[in-house]
């Protein structure tokens, strides 16, 4: 939902509704994190921006996702400005979704099937290989 909600903010175009679902997102989030800081729980690991930048929770976190609804809350309310696809004709609009963004998004969706089956397929073979050693 995080990628889906970041792409249509990047191009501006449903933008004060993904600003307002992104909001939420947010405050989810946020609620989550400061539900676990009053258990006493800080060993928790964020999740935020995958494996390779783990963090563990704290109030760094909650002031992070504070300055985000923020944000947030400024795209709901004032759009995605003159950039976006928004303030374009809905000719325009529909051209650009489907002859570019369309296309772009299946093949990049295509690319990323490709390497996670290619990824499974490497394990496999290391794994089939361990085994008769």
């Amino acid at each position: 939902m995080e990628t889906a909600l970041a792409f249509l903010l990047f191009l501006g175009w449903q933008s004060h509704a993904a600003g307002m679902l992104y909001a939420l997102l947010l405050l989810v989030f946020t609620l989550a994190v400061g539900i676990n800081l009053a258990r006493g729980r800080t060993d928790l690991k964020c999740g935020c921006f995958g494996l390779k930048h783990e963090q563990k929770i704290g109030f760094k976190i909650i002031a992070r996702n504070f300055a985000l609804f923020i944000l947030a809350l400024f795209v709901m309310l004032f759009g995605g400005g003159f950039l976006s696809l928004e303030g374009q004709s809905p000719i325009l609009q529909k051209s650009i979704i489907v002859e570019i963004l369309l296309p772009l998004i299946l093949t990049i969706l295509g690319l990323l099937a490709i390497y996670l089956l290619l990824s499974q397929l490497i394990r496999i073979l290391l794994l089939a290989s361990m085994e008769e050693l």
